[in-house]
């Protein structure tokens, strides 16, 4: 396991074999690299950034993640604490990737083999996300917006104060989706409205 306090961390050796991390605080930003799974076992803060290149799965079973920006891959990644507290994120998995996040989200990146964040916020849609033939699932208190990046998923839903989503998105299908207010989607492709689509306003 590691913990401690520091200046900022550069833990970048390959071979690096790491079970455990936590209770961890730095001031600079944290890069850890690790051959195997690597488990969240209690606080970890970031301010600076936080970035993970673990060939196995991250997983969360206690504490959290405090960071203006979590970057890297995996071959998963299920971070369900609420504690959580991500500005930024830009992350890859060969699996399967899920976040809690306590704060508001600005997605610069995603990819993998199906994603769901749940944020107790907005989540701003910045750059490309790419979930080929698998579920993104956008479940946030505030609104979901698309400022730039295409979404490719095989399956939208979630739930929302608000969805505008403005790109040529390539997402196959609408599965169960709530919008509070108006539901606004663009596509470069056909859709298909595999779920229930509630919300007051609807344009495609």
């Amino acid at each position: 396991s590691t913990s401690g306090i520091a200046q900022g961390v550069a833990l970048t050796s390959p071979g690096n074999t790491i079970a455990a991390i936590g209770p961890f605080s730095a001031v600079g930003a944290v890069t850890v690299a690790d051959t195997g799974n690597l488990a969240i076992v209690a606080p970890v803060a970031a301010p600076a950034g936080l970035n993970l290149a673990v060939t196995g799965a991250v997983t969360e079973p206690a504490g959290s993640i405090a960071t203006a920006a979590l970057t890297g891959s995996a071959g998963s990644a299920d971070l369900g604490q609420a504690g959580n507290a991500v500005g930024e994120l830009n992350f890859a998995t060969g699996g399967t990737f899920s976040l809690t996040d306590s704060t508001s989200l600005t997605v610069l990146g995603l990819s993998g083999a199906g994603a769901a964040l749940n944020v107790n916020g907005g989540i701003a849609m910045a750059a490309n996300v790419s979930e080929p033939a698998a579920t993104l699932q956008l479940n946030a208190t505030g609104a979901v917006t698309q400022t730039a990046g295409v979404i490719t998923a095989g399956l939208l839903s979630g739930n929302a104060l608000g969805f505008l989503l403005s790109s040529a998105n390539a997402i196959a299908a609408l599965g169960n989706i709530t919008s509070v207010e108006a539901f606004t989607f663009a596509s470069g492709q056909g859709l298909v409205l595999a779920g229930t689509l509630t919300a007051p306003v609807v344009d495609f």
